[in-house]
């Protein structure tokens, strides 16, 4: 009976054990922090759970950091060492941007079991070694006899070829560059012990004080990580030959620099890698390297192509062994040199090419992809550039590259490029591809009436029996007649791409200047709307997109829309799956002029629709976003009514990155 009862006892006390870990698994680090100081018994149920995944740049760790920095005592990280000692076998996921924490981890080996380790930009301690006294005693013929003597005590154990140079001391003290010899030595051996590491991130910022390993030694290393999954190396380049051969696990592969090594350099295929990305430059044929190289390979991202390089039909040929890439997913940059190049022999080894992102689409780039990516669905034509760019310099490209898209594309389901222009002849051409699911343009080049002649027609119009009109009058009917035509011709043929979801037809068009209100209290006003954009209304032909029956966005920010109650009442009752407008938003940063039109006409819409959100051209910003544009604005009203600050200027003041 005893017996039963002390198993039921213990079959209970597990379970409480599951319950607790379980709770756990849904708490953030706060609550699980106070959890573990309930009890001994919560504190081992909860503490693995607490220290599973640590990021020196969140919660606590940055003041900690500073206040052991700051303080003056000689082992100023043992705290913070002590710590990892104690509970570095709980973590599986580190995150490290500190000198002071990278440190205190390498030594020792307290932090074995890791699965990804992420060294992101190594913020330099502020702590300054001094030099030790007795080397201002040393002429420098004996300092440098002196440094060669502690490297090599520093280094001893390791076989001459791991570190076969030492970097120049550049300013340093033989204690600082004895601290740099330690953490190098010992990340090595650390990032050894951790043989179950999946992902791997190394950040170029460890150049700084890290000292040079050999290749074969960084080869072997990484090498010896069975099940390294993700790499991402930007501390040094690798060549292709030991990434395709030697890591065998790699999944996906990042790294800043160009493909190295992998010119006539045999290399054996890598079979499991499936993403790669190289932030450099490279040449057509090292991209058909790579493309031969990773057969399964499905997503390749290059900063830039280079007009080096090019390769004839033959030749590619010989490089792919006449077998196509399996890729579906391609990003090319513009760093270092225009896309304006042929790279047909490029994508012509890309047939099953589905995603195509690039900054600046142009013709060419549009030609080549509907010749030879017979697949291809989604195309994306970001634009990067800075908060001060987007308030000030709103700018479209010509509308060749989209036509040819449209045209050409019979696959294509989703086109994001809000800086391309559909005008002119696209209107009169057929569109092959009838699944276009989401469409992200402007529509200019319509002829409209300004808000000036648009009364003076309206006052034309309300005219009864016949009246002689005289040559002023005559030409604003005439143009209206035009504009009619020609806008209802740009609906109908929207309205033949009945599976849109997305239909955005507004770009950004706030620009910065100074206006002086009533009150005397300075606004930044906002230019715009843009003119030739399409007028949104039932007498302009809006009434005839009542055949997107799935539209679930809409947007028109910047447009000429002149949308009144008729208009809102038939969006609200046609299209029945709308989830979100891009137009009517008054998420405006502070100090720029309301458009008071547009707030009536969003809480006429809410009336009609509350289950719709409006939204801005690229939705909701951000808070730290929103603050960003609002110190902008007050930094140009402050910089007076004459001055005209360059986005340099502003960049440098507030950190605006692109």
């Amino acid at each position: 009976m005893q017996d039963a009862q002390a198993a039921h006892d213990q079959q209970v006390v597990f379970n409480i054990l599951e319950l607790i870990q379980r709770i756990g698994n849904y708490l953030n680090p706060s609550d699980l922090f106070a959890c573990v100081q309930v009890s001994h018994y919560w504190c081992n149920s909860l503490i693995s759970l607490l220290w599973e995944t640590i990021d020196d740049s969140e919660l606590s760790w940055p003041r900690i950091v500073r206040q052991l920095e700051e303080d003056a005592q000689e082992d100023n990280n043992s705290y913070i060492r002590l710590a990892f000692v104690k509970f570095g076998s709980h973590i599986r996921h580190l995150r490290l941007h500190s000198r002071t924490t990278l440190d205190a981890v390498c030594i020792g080996n307290h932090c074995c079991n890791l699965r990804s380790l992420h060294i992101g930009h190594i913020r330099h301690s502020h702590i300054q070694q001094p030099e030790h006294y007795w080397m201002t005693d040393l002429d420098s013929e004996e300092q440098d006899d002196m440094i060669t003597l502690r490297w090599d005590l520093a280094m001893e154990g390791l076989t001459p070829s791991l570190f076969p140079t030492r970097k120049e001391p550049m300013g340093r003290t033989l204690a600082q560059q004895e601290q740099d010899w330690s953490t190098s030595k010992h990340f090595w051996t650390f990032l050894r012990n951790n043989d179950q590491l999946q992902s791997l991130c190394l950040h170029t910022s460890l150049n700084e004080f890290m000292e040079d390993v050999s290749m074969p030694y960084l080869v072997d290393t990484l090498s010896s990580l069975k099940d390294l999954a993700v790499l991402e190396s930007n501390y040094v380049a690798i060549g292709l030959e030991h990434v395709f051969s030697r890591f065998l696990a790699l999944v996906k592969y990042s790294t800043s620099f160009s493909p190295s090594g992998s010119g006539r350099t045999l290399i054996q295929p890598s079979q499991q890698l499936r993403e790669a990305r190289f932030l450099g430059v490279c040449t057509c044929r090292e991209v058909l390297r790579i493309l031969s190289h990773a057969p399964n390979l499905e997503s390749l991202s290059v900063g830039g192509v280079s007009d080096l390089g090019l390769v004839t039909p033959t030749e590619a040929g010989m490089i792919m062994d006449n077998t196509p890439s399996r890729v579906t997913s391609l990003k090319l940059g513009m760093r270092g040199h225009a896309l304006d190049i042929a790279l047909d022999q490029v994508f012509a080894w890309m047939p099953h090419l589905t995603t195509f992102t690039t900054i600046h689409l142009l013709p060419s780039i549009a030609e080549t992809l509907s010749s030879f990516c017979t697949n291809l669905e989604t195309v994306h034509a970001p634009y990067n550039r800075s908060i001060y760019a987007e308030l000030s310099h709103p700018v479209q490209l010509g509308t060749l590259a989209i036509g040819l898209l449209l045209k050409n594309c019979p696959t294509l389901k989703k086109f994001d490029g809000i800086r391309h222009v559909l005008s002119g002849e696209i209107w009169e051409e057929p569109w092959v591809c009838q699944g276009l699911e989401f469409l992200r343009c402007q529509v200019k080049g319509v002829q409209r009436l300004s808000y000036q002649d648009q009364e003076r027609y309206d006052v034309i119009a309300a005219r009864t029996g016949d009246v002689i009109l005289s040559e002023e009058e005559s030409r604003l009917v005439l143009l209206h007649t035009i504009s009619l035509e020609q806008q209802r011709k740009i609906y109908k043929k929207l309205a033949t791409q009945t599976k849109l979801r997305v239909l955005d037809l507004g770009g950004e068009y706030r620009r910065l200047h100074r206006r002086l209100q009533m009150s005397d209290e300075e606004y930044l006003g906002v230019n715009g709307p843009f003119s030739g954009t399409l007028e949104l209304t039932l007498e302009a032909g809006l009434g005839q997109l009542r055949t997107l029956r799935d539209l679930q966005v809409f947007g028109f920010e910047g447009v000429d829309h002149r949308i009144g109650q008729a208009e809102l009442e038939w969006m609200a009752r046609e299209w029945t799956r709308l989830e979100e407008m891009r137009g009517l938003h008054d998420n405006f940063p502070a100090r720029i002029g309301y458009e008071h039109r547009k707030t009536g006409l969003k809480k006429r819409f809410e009336v009609l629709r509350p289950d719709v959100k409006h939204q801005g051209p690229r939705g909701a910003r951000t808070e730290d976003q929103q603050l960003q544009i609002e110190g902008l604005i007050s930094a140009v009203l402050a910089l007076g009514p004459s001055a005209s600050p360059s986005p340099s200027d502003l960049q440098d003041r507030f950190h605006l990155g692109v």
